[in-house]
């Protein structure tokens, strides 16, 4: 009987022991949508993205309400905008530094894994020469970047994974 305490003993250490352990896990960001909610400079905006399997990104601006109906899309390497009817390619095909869309593609295309620890992990990195963040949860969903350069932050909202 004693040596069953010792051997139950022995095998709650090795569960509760593992249950801690750290995973490296790679950011799930394409084949997603998701709500950004961006503060940057002071301004705030709100938007409906989507990332396609590809990688190719979808920014529709829905708040501020000057700016409702902005669409910026990055494909395929090229970046461009359309306004009211109005389009725009930058001829470098990005968008100037710090750029709220042009920080969200870059840092959404930056790569790298994360260590997880039961709860979220942290990815670091530049984009436009600028250090920031990633937070991911534990099955690599982005939920918060920050680039404090620029005192930007991006909340991830409603991620969901895009069914086609």
């Amino acid at each position: 009987m004693h040596k069953i305490r010792w051997v139950l003993l022995f095998s709650l250490i090795i569960i509760l022991c593992g249950c801690g352990a750290k995973k490296q896990t790679r950011p799930v960001t394409t084949g997603i949508s998701f709500v950004a909610d961006i503060t940057c400079r002071n301004g705030n905006y709100l938007c409906d993205c989507t990332v396609d399997k590809a990688g190719n990104m979808t920014v529709c601006v829905r708040r501020p309400q000057a700016l409702d109906g902005l669409k910026i899309t990055f494909a395929s390497g090229k970046a461009s905008a359309e306004f009211f009817g109005l389009k725009y390619t930058p001829q470098n095909d990005r968008f100037p530094a710090g750029a709220m869309a042009q920080y969200l593609y870059g840092i959404l295309h930056s790569g790298g894994t994360a260590t997880v620890k039961k709860a979220n992990g942290t990815l670091s990195g530049k984009v436009d020469g600028r250090p920031y963040t990633l937070k991911i949860s534990p099955a690599g969903f982005p939920l918060e970047a920050e680039i404090p350069d620029d005192n930007c932050r991006i909340t991830f909202r409603q991620v969901t994974v895009l069914s086609h």
